[in-house]
């Protein structure tokens, strides 16, 4: 990660003041050590087996842990991605998408403009005025090393609660409750790790309160807690795009409020959208083969790859890269879903890219398309929470909605 990078995220946290990203690494690294301590963690086998005392539902819990979820594929692709960036020596360079080969990095390494006050106002000025453009290089990757190093922390002791259970997720509870206002503050910092972490984190709260994981990630996928790993709430949900359409529309008013940033904001909308097309042209009811399946795999990863794509190439805020997102995505649905299955899947590709072509194009002709002033997104955002605090997660989740 580069100066520039670093600072356009921290640019994306909302009204930081003078000390509170100090205040936030801190706080990340001392529930690092915390939940380290479940490391050695072990359940009393004599204690009683009900969870009505602590608000558990002995019908939600779900002793298997995080392992049916996608919680684990999550975590080892973060451990793959932490390894890479520490080993592979390729600092200053980056892959080009069109060769696949490392190139040297093209983005600006300089400190500069409105991002570079937000980090000035947290450093001495006699440290600043001392420091050339590698010296500030060098700070801002040992910033993003400690935050990295916090967070995988916390997801190990979130992943080891989850293993152990109702008496470990009780003893977890108060650093719950600590962690995922935290996470989220540095999620775009920290890496594959601050999807991980919010993830866990949302999916043991749920387990908390009673409702199960299905329940948990819900909530988490609706908005209630930003960062939660798309394909978590994939395979836990199965829904039929309905979700991630919806979805997608709150977490566009979410960016806008400045409450993700950025980078969360972004990957997460294009696997949801990705899932909008997919789900929509090829219900999840669909009998397929074993190869038919994988290509429909590979095609959906191509299909998300191709969405961040177009949405790059749309100016604006990232709430309004999210909903032309969304558009492109219930405009290709709508053509595939003519096609047959077959046909859907094998046409994927090209339908999705002349659908953003169709979209961009409009947008460039129609500045204000896609476009919602902060005040409203946050409002819109607010309703939703008001809503949905008086409804049973559980009960609008797609499996509920199905059965009934």
């Amino acid at each position: 990660m580069t100066s520039a990078e670093y600072l356009s995220d921290v640019e994306s946290l909302d009204a930081m003041d003078p000390w509170e990203g100090a205040d936030a690494l801190q706080e990340l690294e001392d529930l690092a050590d915390e939940f380290s301590e479940l490391e050695g963690f072990e359940a009393d086998p004599f204690e009683p087996s009900g969870f009505e005392p602590s608000g558990f539902e002995p019908s939600g819990f779900e002793p298997s842990g995080f392992e049916d979820d996608g919680f684990e594929e999550l975590f080892a692709e973060a451990e793959a991605e932490d390894a890479f960036l520490e080993e592979d020596g390729f600092e200053g360079f980056e892959a080009s998408p069109a060769s696949g080969l490392f190139v040297p990095a093209t983005s600006n390494r300089l400190v500069s403009g409105p991002a570079a006050v937000a980090l000035a106002r947290t450093l001495n000025p006699f440290v600043l005025e001392s420091m050339d453009a590698d010296d500030a290089e060098a700070f801002l990757g040992r910033i993003t090393r400690r935050i990295r190093s916090a967070a995988r922390g916390i997801a190990r002791g979130v992943r080891r609660a989850g293993q152990l259970g109702a008496a470990a997720l009780r003893r977890a509870g108060p650093l719950l409750a600590r962690a995922l206002p935290v996470v989220q503050r540095v999620a775009g910092l920290a890496g594959p790790w601050g999807r991980v972490v919010a993830a866990g984190v949302g999916a043991a709260q749920g387990l908390l309160r009673g409702q199960g994981l299905r329940g948990a990630l819900a909530g988490a996928v609706g908005g209630l807690i930003p960062g939660v790993g798309g394909r978590i709430a994939s395979s836990v949900l199965r829904g039929d795009g309905a979700d991630d359409d919806a979805s997608l529309d709150a977490l566009a008013d979410m960016a806008d409020a400045r409450q993700v940033p950025p980078a969360v904001a972004l990957p997460l909308g294009a696997g949801l959208a990705a899932r909008v097309v997919t789900r929509q042209a090829v219900p999840m009811s669909t009998t397929l083969g074993g190869a038919a399946q994988g290509v429909l795999r590979a095609r959906t990863r191509g299909v998300e790859q191709l969405l961040m794509r177009l949405c790059q190439q749309a100016p604006g805020t990232a709430g309004r890269r999210l909903r032309l997102m969304r558009l492109i995505a219930r405009l290709a649905a709508g053509n595939l879903r003519l096609r047959g299955t077959g046909g859907a899947i094998t046409a994927l590709p090209s339908v999705v890219q002349g659908a953003g072509r169709r979209v961009l194009t409009r947008a460039i002709q129609v500045p204000s398309m896609g476009v919602v002033p902060p005040r409203l997104a946050a409002r819109r955002v607010h309703a939703r929470r008001h809503v949905l605090r008086r409804i049973p997660i559980s009960a609008v989740s797609a499996a509920s909605v199905r059965r009934a």
